[in-house]
């Protein structure tokens, strides 16, 4: 800087960016910490959304398994009504009929358990595979986990329900 006076050459060495050990400004440092902070914020958030989501589906499961339960003692309880020896013949008919109701509407919560579980677990999926992909951790553990044929959300999702959903069927031909 020839020719410049002593003030104006602080001015000019003192306004050059500095530079880590990677050749980056401190603005550029600063950006590359702000994403990265950003990046981690988004798998802490990526993160949680698996764990929400997992627990709404076994809530979800939970909810489903107990109403079934319910019903299922209601209609053995009519039905064991209905066979007791002081029944009235009228009241056999009604006793029939409540019965045939509470087996079919086990039989349409079933449906709609099957094809909520089933969507559900389509979500749950993607959201496992989003996170598979951004957090290391995750898929270290997923992959080595012990496999087994038979996934134990599959048999929530799908066998639990036909189950039921075959019960339901069987108690509208006893009533």
């Amino acid at each position: 800087m020839p020719g410049a006076t002593g003030r104006t050459r602080k001015l000019l060495t003192t306004q050059r960016p500095r530079h880590d050990t990677q050749g980056r400004t401190p603005l550029q440092t600063a950006r590359r910490n702000r994403l990265q902070s950003g990046r981690a914020e988004e798998d802490t958030r990526i993160w949680e959304h698996v764990l929400h989501e997992d627990g709404q589906f076994f809530q979800r499961a939970n909810f489903f398994l107990l109403t079934e339960s319910l019903l299922v003692v209601a209609y053995s309880g009519l039905l064991a009504a209905s066979m007791g020896s002081g029944v009235l013949h009228s009241s056999a008919s009604h006793i029939s009929i409540a019965t045939h109701t509470i087996a079919s509407f086990g039989l349409a919560l079933t449906v709609a358990w099957f094809y909520i579980g089933h969507r559900h677990l389509k979500y749950c999926r993607y959201i496992q595979a989003i996170a598979r992909d951004r957090l290391p951790e995750y898929r270290a553990t997923r992959e080595g986990r012990p496999k087994s044929p038979v996934h134990s959300l599959d048999v929530l999702t799908y066998f639990v329900p036909t189950l039921a959903g075959i019960l339901w069927i069987l108690f509208l031909f006893i009533a």
